[in-house]
């Protein structure tokens, strides 16, 4: 065999070797399960994730190859307090061959976490559901994208600047840990958002709601203590607490009561309307 045979031979084989090798892109995506603890769960998101790699690979097709691996817990809770471990087992296992690696989540995690380990391994990070700002400030850090449509530093500037524009520094916080972690998660964003001066004093009381057979208990200690009252929960119970606070006089314009709905959402954070359809007696309160 000659040598320009030899030399077409190689040329030939790495220009079908160079036409058929993609780049292969591998998301992780940590996630939990349970429907009931909040919108980022992996029913809601799986499909359009997969569907979305499935329509990558048809534009890419021939230069990209991507797939997605579910790293998945019960709740939101399990998914933050497991998310390091679990996600250092799926990018240090050593059977992962991608060429490229993401990390692409609804947001269970905790962003500073997020962005130290992503930094130090140098892959993207987007959050597509929960947005909170990352503490990590080393440099040279990865860039995380967020393109939620619900960013909690947003809502808790909006009500720090309604309590301090009225003058209300001392605050009774209900924080209903039975509820979905966006009201717990945005009861820490207040606390990174409290630069007023003077700064906003928030007393704080974690509930689980529905375990209470009535409110009068914590309403009794909010009147001693306060006159501002923010509750973070489902709207189910804030209802509850309301109709306690009529039967105690405690609405008489005396007290005010702030709630947030992140989105309409009945499933999730409740009706915040006051009426609801029918002839129940909290009805007629």
């Amino acid at each position: 065999m000659s040598l320009a045979v030899v030399v077409i031979f190689v040329y030939l084989m790495v220009q079908i070797r160079t036409s058929t090798c993609l780049t292969q892109v591998e998301i992780a995506c940590p996630i939990f399960t349970s429907t009931f603890s909040g919108n980022g769960a992996l029913p809601f998101h799986g499909p359009a994730f997969e569907a979305a790699v499935k329509e990558c690979n048809r534009i890419y097709a021939g230069v990209f190859n991507f797939t997605i691996t579910f790293i998945t817990a019960a709740t939101v809770e399990e998914t933050i307090d497991n998310f390091a471990g679990n996600i250092a087992r799926w990018y240090l296992d050593p059977k992962r061959s991608s060429d490229i690696g993401a990390i692409i989540s609804p947001g269970s995690t905790d962003p500073t976490l997020v962005h130290q380990l992503t930094s130090h391994w140098n892959i993207l990070c987007l959050s597509t559901t929960v947005a909170r700002k990352s503490e990590y400030n080393l440099r040279p850090a990865t860039t995380m994208i967020a393109a939620t449509f619900v960013s909690l530093p947003s809502i808790a500037t909006t009500l720090t600047t309604l309590l301090s524009s009225h003058g209300w520094i001392t605050v009774f916080l209900v924080i209903d840990r039975g509820s979905v972690a966006a009201y717990y998660s945005l009861a820490d964003e207040l606390d990174r958002t409290n630069k007023t001066v003077p700064p906003i004093r928030y007393l704080k009381r974690n509930i689980v709601a529905k375990n209470l057979r009535s409110f009068d208990q914590l309403l009794k200690e909010f009147k001693l203590e306060s006159r501002v009252m923010l509750f973070l929960g489902h709207a189910d119970f804030l209802r509850r607490l309301m109709v306690d606070a009529a039967s105690l006089n405690m609405t008489n314009g005396e007290f005010v009561y702030i709630c947030d709905e992140p989105l309409t959402n009945p499933r999730t954070y409740g009706d915040i309307q006051w009426q609801q359809p029918g002839e129940d007696a909290p009805n007629q309160v």
